[in-house]
């Protein structure tokens, strides 16, 4: 929403001077986005949702591309896995179901001048908006990129392939010779 009101205030160019990034230490004044923490995949999916041109968030600021960078870490996989797998859960789910969880009851709670009910319905309107735009990202950025995704020369652990496959596909020789089921 706020990369939204920037654009629409016709200030999209400050964006690219804008650090998200957790990795404060890391940084450098060409990439000063890791990437990899979840500061950077919010960014870079906001951004994306919020159609911003490269002028206005360069994908070379960004150390590790959010969308198509190896996760090397487990901690880096489990972060985008995390994040897709919440926006998908929170797609499936219903108001009930959003707005009962611990940490649902405890926002609920914190808007003490709002009703519960009303506050209830702004938690799953967030969560389901949210949701539903990191599905767009990742249904725009499958189309942009799906020869390279069927043909696995993107990693394996990169946020398109981890968004979409359970597990790793066999590699071929683990596939082998398939003659004896001839």
């Amino acid at each position: 929403d706020v990369v939204r009101l920037i654009r629409e205030a016709s200030a999209g160019d400050l964006i690219k001077h804008t650090v998200s990034c957790s990795h404060t230490l890391s940084r450098s004044r060409d990439q000063p986005h890791c990437g990899a923490c979840s500061q950077c995949v919010g960014r870079r999916f906001a951004t994306l949702v919020a159609g911003c041109s490269d002028d206005e968030d360069p994908p070379s600021g960004y150390r590790k591309d959010v969308i198509l960078g190896e996760r090397e870490s487990t901690e880096e996989r489990t972060l985008v896995e995390s994040f897709v797998r919440h926006a998908q859960a929170i797609d499936q789910a219903t108001d009930d179901e959003i707005t009962m969880s611990p940490e649902a009851i405890r926002a609920i709670r914190g808007l003490t001048p709002v009703a519960a009910s009303e506050a209830a319905d702004k938690l799953v309107d967030l969560h389901r908006r949210h949701a539903r735009e990191v599905g767009e990202v990742i249904d725009r950025q499958l189309g942009l990129h799906a020869s390279a995704v069927r043909r696995r020369t993107v990693p394996g652990t990169c946020l398109l392939r981890l968004a979409i496959e359970d597990e790793q596909p066999p590699s071929p020789a683990a596939v082998g010779d398939t003659t004896e089921s001839r």
